[in-house]
């Protein structure tokens, strides 16, 4: 249910602000890029935000393979109050900027990762900022076994139609 981000996101929001939940200085934010390392190469096990979640405020929930809709905004307000909220902001905006540029300056390539990214939207509104690298990551991994096909495709093709030609003479 989409309305239960907000629900979650105004507990945080309150428990913040009554002091029952200690800010997480940045360590959400640092896990969210130490997330892209595969967990074997990993220096720390990290807990998603929306299982920490279920843990923390819905533990009967916990362990039973669901997540609680998460936004980034208490991802944001939950590290740094109203500068985290801020933050978020500012990190969203450049990543939808950073796709923009890539989408019109890398042709059919940069075509592919932008459409790679159409789901990011979506999920900039309801989940945190590990999983939006994952989405990332996930598109550029896809963007490159896609050019990698297409590449050996082409090749393929070439060699089929040097071999044709070759045996016509």
């Amino acid at each position: 249910y989409e309305y239960q981000v907000f629900e979650n996101t105004a507990k945080i929001f309150n428990s913040v602000s009554q002091n029952s939940l200690t800010l997480f200085d940045g360590k959400s934010f640092v896990n969210a890029f130490l997330g892209l390392i595969p967990y074997q190469l990993r220096p720390i096990e990290i807990v998603p935000l929306h299982i920490w979640y279920l843990e923390n405020y819905i533990p009967e929930m916990a362990g039973t393979g669901y997540g609680a809709a998460f936004s980034a905004i208490a991802e944001g307000y939950m590290n740094f109050k109203n500068w985290g909220v801020l933050l978020i902001g500012i990190t969203f905006g450049l990543i939808a900027s950073i796709l923009k540029i890539i989408r019109y300056k890398f042709g059919f390539i940069g075509g592919l990762i932008y459409a790679s990214s159409v789901p990011l939207g979506y999920k900039m509104f309801r989940t945190d900022l590990r999983s939006i690298m994952f989405q990332i990551e996930l598109g550029i991994i896809i963007v490159i076994v896609t050019v990698i096909l297409i590449w050996m495709i082409r090749i393929l093709l070439m060699r089929s139609h040097f071999a044709a030609l070759k045996y016509k003479k």
